[in-house]
């Protein structure tokens, strides 16, 4: 004998949650660290240097960070030192960079060193030039500089920067002085994508500066399992 057996195709709904998207934002990031005499002064009453506190901040940062397939690169401007020449993001790589600029112990004579802020922005030009879409200029600085031979102050040299390339700078400000404070404001005024971040407001909150470089949403997902099943013979 004969029978015929009828199935069907039956969906289960195991799990149903929320996970959380990454969406880069820029295409490439750029960190200016300052190791200038500036740097030698105690961070509140924290018992660091502010070059320790800075150095602190910048590796919360970096640890925070997921890999989104950007161009980064990581410069000392007191004076200019590549740490990280502009290439592809690698975090690990990234971090020991990180870890070798210069602290209380290896910096050296940085307590007397100045702060050729206008230097280290004119060598983002050709840098900027070879890179392709967004990118964000991170630059750690109190707000004092050496004045340059070509006497151009830093507000110049970042207005021939946003106007050749499509570039943001988030100023990360040390700076103590109201007149220190209202230099880089102007610095950050120059187009609407770039800002200042008070250094106070950074230090153990990462998170705060990533706004630039990528968003976080949140999108439902629903887990389902299919089963056949005989219905009739």
């Amino acid at each position: 004998m004969a029978a015929e057996v009828k199935t069907e195709q039956v969906q289960t709904v195991t799990a149903v949650g929320v996970m959380e998207k990454y969406i880069r934002i820029a295409d490439n990031f750029i960190i200016l660290y300052d190791a200038s005499g500036s740097m030698g002064r105690p961070y509140k009453d924290t018992g660091m240097q502010m070059i320790e506190a800075a150095e602190k901040a910048l590796k919360e940062k970096v640890a925070l960070m997921p890999d989104l397939g950007w161009q980064a690169g990581l410069y000392l401007f007191t004076p200019w030192e590549p740490f990280y020449e502009m290439q592809p993001f690698d975090k690990a790589k990234f971090a020991a960079a990180v870890d070798r600029l210069p602290d209380t112990a290896s910096a050296g004579t940085f307590k007397g060193q100045p702060t050729p802020l206008v230097e280290g922005l004119e060598k983002l030009d050709p840098i900027l030039a070879k890179a392709s879409g967004r990118t964000v200029v991170f630059i750690f600085t109190y707000g004092t500089y050496k004045l340059p031979a070509s006497k151009k102050r830093p507000l110049e040299v970042i207005k021939e920067l946003t106007a050749k390339h499509d570039v943001c700078f988030n100023i990360i400000s040390t700076a103590g002085l109201e007149k220190d404070i209202q230099i880089l404001q102007r610095m950050a005024d120059v187009n609407t994508c770039s800002r200042v971040i008070p250094f106070n407001w950074l230090l153990g909150h990462p998170h705060r500066t990533t706004g630039s470089l990528y968003t976080v949403r949140s999108v439902p997902f629903v887990v389902t399992t299919t089963e056949t099943k005989v219905t009739d013979v």
